[in-house]
């Protein structure tokens, strides 16, 4: 279900103003009946983004999430998502890429048997602190 994309590499300047490359390892973990392939890491970006491929269920979606720090950027790969949006409702078919700025609440559906995204948090949050928030908005 989860594409595998070629190696994915970090470069972070160094005190020198030269560019240094590092292979990251991509970790893959179910999280709440979703499957999470964590691509780059916040902490392989010095906290300024984490982004994540992450194949959705039809009927297993998050209930309404918040990040009060991070904007979110869904990339529609594959499938077609529903969003709610502080009221609004956006259809997302694949191609589709969904800014949400920080602190806005929304809610997701997904349209399609499976939907593949990419998820980008600007900036990051750590995997296990995405893990906490999922699991809180589910109760």
């Amino acid at each position: 279900m989860i594409t595998h994309y070629r190696d994915v590499f970090v470069v972070n300047p160094n005190g020198h103003k030269k560019a240094t490359a590092h292979r990251v390892a991509n970790t893959s973990a179910w999280i709440e009946d979703a499957l999470f392939n964590f691509l780059v890491a916040g902490e392989d970006t010095q906290g300024k983004y984490a982004l994540v491929e992450a194949v959705q269920r039809q009927g297993f979606e998050p209930s309404t999430q918040t990040y009060p720090d991070t904007d979110v950027t869904f990339y529609i790969m594959e499938g077609e998502m529903t969003f709610a949006i502080d009221g609004q409702t956006i259809t997302a078919p694949a191609g589709s890429n969904v800014f949400i700025n920080r602190g806005r609440a929304y809610s997701f559906a997904v349209k399609t048997e499976t939907a593949n995204t990419l998820i980008l948090f600007s900036p990051a949050i750590s995997k296990e602190v995405y893990k906490k928030l999922s699991a809180a908005a589910k109760k």
